[in-house]
């Protein structure tokens, strides 16, 4: 009798525990946040992308981040969805993977880590989706796609009588596109410039789209004309090959880093901080994010824009008139010599909350470190 209690007593235990352990699994969160060391490996396909390993440090810490952001999730119990035309595999150390999918209109989450089978669910986060969406063009067909936007445009009838270039790209849904695909179109164009002497309305066009897509502010353009553009832009080019130690990266990130202690009654109830990318001087378009990275630590969302840009995303109060958080931004650059640059720049809140900057960086046992940083006006 009393081995027949112990063995029922054990039943019930074993059985107790895998109905808890059922349960447990089924109602886990769907969506839960992986760390970059739980990461084997990161792969990508697209239009244009066989399966590719990503072998750039920065860009696989930026998707783990993004999928970690993703919000609205929402079961996809039945795996609905049409086939993808991009997607991201993260293969994790455990033998378990992750499918980032694009289907349509949001991105679609396959995953067998959290549940004792294979679980989708439909999630929203901008920049992945960005991600995917550049994944799934036809580059081989983008050009011809280029080219026909660009005819839209400057056959743009609301526009035909005027002498002014930017009256062409004004709500034009097609320039919008073209900015958007980012490095691609500026890439494109560039060879469209070299290749051609031609400088009329549609190299007007071109350099427009391209300077936004580099991030330069409209109220600095220095050129009447797409040639004139284009000229300047190799200009810029050959002066990026400056000779110093180290990274430019790391100059830009610790100078505009030693703004943030002086006059810290400007940062404060800060919601962001923004950097100004087209005034980070030799410092190419595609390098300006990875300034960024030194901000994190202050816990507030960090971005590269302009004033003009944060006013259009309503982060500027316009009854009280000030930033609802810090807009960093350079002035000048001097390359005293390769181990010692002067950067000098602005911390700005508000036309009476600013101030000017000058910080002195050194470059001491293999790294650039602040030397001095004085403020040089206030406002």
């Amino acid at each position: 009798m009393k081995k027949v209690i112990i063995l029922c007593v054990t039943i019930f235990v074993i059985v107790a525990s895998g109905i808890y352990l059922y349960f447990q699994e089924i109602y886990k969160p769907l969506h839960q946040s992986i760390s970059k060391e739980d990461v084997s490996d990161i792969q990508v396909y697209g239009a244009s992308t066989k399966t590719t390993t990503i072998n750039d440090t920065v860009l696989k810490e930026n998707l783990i981040k993004w999928f970690n952001n993703a919000a609205d999730i929402r079961l996809n119990k039945n795996f609905e969805g049409t086939t993808s035309e991009s997607g991201i595999i993260i293969n994790l150390k455990l033998g378990k993977r992750i499918l980032i999918l694009r289907p349509g209109k949001d991105f679609e989450i396959q995953r067998d880590d959290v549940r004792l089978k294979n679980i989708s669910y439909w999630a929203k986060q901008q920049e992945l989706k960005e991600y995917l969406d550049k994944l799934a063009i036809n580059t081989d067909g983008l050009s011809s796609t280029i080219d026909d936007k660009l005819n839209t445009i400057i056959q743009n009838p609301k526009a035909m009588f005027s002498s002014n270039p930017y009256d062409y790209v004004k709500d034009s849904r097609d320039y919008e596109w073209i900015v958007k695909q980012g490095v691609e179109v500026l890439e494109y164009m560039l060879q469209k410039f070299e290749k051609s002497k031609e400088n009329g309305l549609r190299e007007y066009i071109m350099a427009i789209a391209c300077s936004e897509i580099l991030g330069d502010r409209p109220e600095n353009k220095k050129w009447s004309s797409g040639r004139e553009w284009y000229e300047n832009y190799l200009k810029d080019k050959k002066q990026e090959n400056i000779n110093i130690k180290g990274s430019l990266v790391d100059v830009y990130s610790k100078a505009l880093d030693s703004f943030m202690p002086l006059d810290e009654g400007l940062n404060g109830d800060m919601k962001f901080i923004a950097i100004e990318g087209s005034t980070l001087k030799y410092l190419q378009a595609d390098k300006r994010n990875e300034v960024l990275k030194n901000f994190e630590k202050y816990k507030v969302k960090v971005m590269i824009a302009s004033l003009d840009e944060l006013k259009k995303m309503g982060l500027f109060n316009e009854k009280q008139l000030y930033l609802e958080g810090l807009l960093l931004s350079v002035k000048d650059v001097t390359i005293v010599s390769d181990e010692e640059i002067v950067v000098e720049g602005s911390k700005y809140r508000s036309g009476d909350g600013a101030i000017g900057v000058k910080c002195t960086l050194k470059y001491k046992n293999g790294n650039w470190k602040v030397d001095k940083a004085d403020i040089t006006w206030i406002s």
